[in-house]
């Protein structure tokens, strides 16, 4: 703990001593609108809009708002109404004068959700609830979700924004499975409690949090919550909103247009028992013994370049490493991988899991469209590269297509396609896998998968929108660490699928009023079960409401 208190003072003093620190930084929840919206007017050319890495901060989606502002005449006219939105939205601090606390603040039609507010100079701070009620069906079976919780955010003084939201969600469910939240895209939790069959529900928590300095060229950061690496529809395969929440600290620097710097270090969940440090308590109460986790972390750096308007290519490198924690990744621009190698003497039963990855984004060079592609190095041997005996190409890769404006204003069509090949995210040392409290940190199916995509999305009214999405999934079976290491020629890809899956989805998402939202979705999903010669066919459905998230 004291390694990390400092490592966190270090940067925020080294960054503090040679920037103008001048704005609040206050990170946006990764589910707002608004980055859907940004993202589209970017593709339409509008703006030069960077959102590889999210969260963003609200002074940066405020700063792009208030780009389109300016060029408004070129929007249409529900484009101008949501952009009026998003700007009430975003005009943080500033929407009352002098020093003043307000309880219960419904009299703003931008600001119904905020119930305290109170600004003194140039510090404020905003409370706001969190509640949630949503009615399911998941696997023919049926359950109620419901959370609350409180969201505070502000700044303090010209330096230093934060942000805090926390929420308690209970699902009440006579399917006690786990299901819904490992065989999709939507983030997974710990639970509060294993004795389902006593509680008849599923009781967990969410934290999110973040204090931070933002200054002209870039922002430094430490806090609690997802870091979401690059493109993709229904799964990102570098890294994904699939695990639960976690610390990290995180700096972004931009000296150029053309040149930006990310770098964060995350403290992770390996879910492995560090037998060495249990010991016991002298009591035979709940087994009598101090259960500790093998300490895990990642560190990951980031350049992107823009060569040209709309163009971004970036590479990156990602090293997951156990047992504590190393300075030498807590600095920002060492070359990981050779670290790693040469402090564990080229010694594979003492090295770290690393990752290279790659990503291309072409925003509007194709008129009014998205053109990505990532790629991610897990492992390969460049020189037996296309040796079917000796390969190890070990990698995964997407590609993806939206076009906007399809005949119909507001109207986007986009496919997407994703491969990983078998024995990516995994390691020798099982505490080093790819993972966080067992979830994948990238694409939540895994590896030695596809998936084919293909989908419509249509704004018919301000702030309505709308999804048809098809998607088809083959998967295969995830191999041992013997497999992995020992034999040759490697597995192949996909040369046995234990399922097959595909899916219609239609959903809806409206922000009616500031952060109050009606969601909804319902979707047919077919599963093949390979191995047992079995087909299932479920209808799923959702229907809720959202305040504050």
């Amino acid at each position: 703990m004291r390694i990390k208190l400092f490592s966190c003072l270090f940067f925020l003093i080294t960054v503090s001593t040679l920037t103008q620190v001048k704005a609040q930084m206050v990170y946006e929840n990764i589910n707002s609108g608004v980055y859907e919206y940004l993202d589209r007017m970017s593709q339409k050319g509008l703006i030069q809009y960077h959102d590889l890495i999210k969260p963003i901060s609200k002074t940066i989606l405020y700063a792009k708002l208030l780009e389109l502002k300016l060029i408004q005449a070129k929007l249409s006219l529900f484009e101008q109404k949501e952009l009026d939105f998003y700007l009430q939205k975003y005009v943080v601090g500033n929407e009352i004068e002098g020093d003043t606390m307000k309880y219960l603040n419904f009299t703003r039609k931008a600001l119904p959700t905020r119930f305290f507010i109170a600004k003194k100079g140039d510090t404020y701070i905003n409370v706001s609830p969190v509640i949630q009620f949503s009615n399911n069906t998941y696997s023919g079976k049926s359950y109620n979700q419901r959370a609350w919780g409180a969201a505070i955010w502000g700044r303090i003084g010209k330096h230093v924004g934060f942000n805090l939201s926390s929420r308690d969600i209970t699902e009440n469910r006579t399917d006690l499975t786990r299901d819904n939240a490992i065989n999709n895209a939507q983030t997974g939790y710990v639970l509060l409690t294993q004795e389902l069959a006593k509680t008849k529900s599923l009781n967990y928590s969410e934290y999110q949090a973040s204090i931070g300095y933002d200054w002209k060229n870039g922002f430094i950061s430490y806090g609690q919550d997802n870091l979401i690496w690059g493109y993709g529809e229904n799964g990102k395969i570098v890294l994904s909103e699939k695990s639960p929440f976690n610390q990290y600290l995180r700096l972004n620097y931009q000296p150029y247009s053309w040149f930006k710097f990310d770098y964060f270090h995350v403290w992770l969940n390996s879910n492995y028992i560090d037998s060495n440090s249990t010991y016991g308590f002298g009591n035979t109460v709940y087994g009598g013994q101090r259960v500790n986790y093998v300490p895990k972390y990642m560190a990951s750096h980031t350049v992107t370049l823009t060569p040209h308007k709309g163009i971004d290519i970036s590479i990156g490198e990602s090293i997951v490493y156990t047992e504590k924690l190393d300075l030498g990744f807590l600095f920002p621009i060492m070359y990981y991988k050779g670290y790693d190698n040469n402090k564990s003497n080229y010694n594979i039963l003492n090295g770290n899991n690393s990752q290279f990855f790659l990503q291309l984004s072409l925003k509007n060079i194709i008129p009014k469209s998205h053109f990505y592609t990532t790629l991610l190095i897990d492992e390969i041997k460049i020189s037996k590269i296309f040796d079917e005996q000796q390969s190890r190409n070990q990698l995964g890769f997407n590609v993806g297509l939206q076009v906007n404006d399809l005949g119909l204003p507001y109207l986007s069509a986009y496919t997407e396609y994703t491969r990983v090949n078998p024995f990516v995210y995994t390691n020798i040392n099982p505490a080093q896998n790819y993972t966080s409290y067992g979830y994948n940190l990238g694409d939540w199916v895994g590896n030695n998968f596809d998936r084919k995509i293909i989908g419509l999305k249509y704004t018919p009214i301000p702030r309505l929108r709308l999804e048809l999405r098809y998607q088809d999934i083959k998967k295969g079976p995830n191999y041992s660490a013997e497999e992995q290491y020992l034999q040759a020629p490697s597995k192949k890809f996909l040369e046995t699928v234990i399922y097959a899956q595909t899916q219609y989805l239609f959903s809806l998402n409206y922000e009616f009023s500031n952060n109050i939202y009606l969601v909804g979705n319902c979707d047919k999903t077919t599963t093949s079960n390979e191995l047992y010669n079995a087909i299932y066919t479920h209808n799923n459905y959702s229907i809720g409401i959202k305040i504050g998230l």
